[in-house]
């Protein structure tokens, strides 16, 4: 009986664990609004704080919580950590690494470099081009020849194969936005013109207030809400995290 408690304790956590990881560890939020006919962005992290004192033109964001800060229409970026902190500048292009890996190609000067968490080159050498690491292996391309490096750039002695799904200089396009309310936890439902949301019990977790809510962060039990038009974050509790005054507000980091 004690053996099965210890396995049936151990299979919670390892679930617990692999249930946690799908998820972001923390939110970073961009609340868009019009100032002198252009869009600027206030970011925010999943506490309701600014994570920069002033709007940006633009920004986007990768599983690492990195933030690119840069003109709209493209151009050099600077990057930042979660908490704001500037990592990196003259940035031209990157790639989208996951989460569990410590290598990121980003092009600078017009060549692609790896680079660490830190925002420190690990990689001396230069390519013409550079993927993505999987399974500590990437792709990279000096003199239209492509060939496969590991993590310390050494030369594998494999083949590559073109059109290769797996390995490539190419990324998925995200386009991050607002999303409506989905959860097997909890449900809206309109009343009197307004939404609420309630558990599956039916026990009301935010009055009918709003005149929509989206964007359902479960795992930070907090929504965007909507009302008269403008857009903002409450908690679970009903508490303002993000002011209700923006025109868009979205999670940048949701992969």
């Amino acid at each position: 009986m004690k053996q099965f408690i210890l396995l049936a304790a151990l299979l919670f956590f390892l679930s617990h664990i692999s249930f946690s990881q799908d998820h972001p560890q923390r939110l970073i939020y961009a609340a868009r609004f019009s100032q002198d006919g252009e869009d600027r962005y206030d970011l925010y992290d999943e506490t309701g704080k600014k994570i920069f004192a002033k709007p940006v033109e633009w920004a986007w964001s990768n599983a690492w919580d990195w933030i690119y800060v840069g003109p709209p229409d493209g151009g050099l970026n600077k990057v930042y950590d979660h908490n704001g902190v500037l990592l990196l500048d003259s940035v031209e292009a990157w790639r989208a690494p996951a989460v569990n890996t410590n290598r990121i190609p980003l092009r600078r000067n017009k060549q692609w470099r790896y680079y660490d968490k830190s925002g420190k080159q690990v990689i001396d050498s230069s390519y013409e081009k550079a993927s993505v690491f999987t399974d500590n292996k990437a792709i990279i391309m000096e003199k239209e020849i492509v060939y496969f490096i590991d993590t310390n750039g050494t030369q594998l002695n494999m083949i590559y194969k073109y059109n290769d799904p797996v390995y490539t200089f190419k990324d998925d396009d995200i386009e991050p936005g607002m999303t409506e309310f989905k959860s097997s936890n909890y449900k809206t439902f309109v009343k009197l013109d307004k939404t609420e949301m309630l558990d599956m019990q039916n026990k009301v977790i935010l009055p009918p207030m709003y005149d929509d809510i989206l964007n359902m962060r479960e795992n930070f039990k907090q929504v965007t809400v909507e009302l008269d038009g403008k857009y903002g974050v409450v908690s679970f509790s009903n508490q303002i995290l993000i002011p209700i005054k923006y025109e868009e507000v979205y999670v940048l980091n949701d992969y």
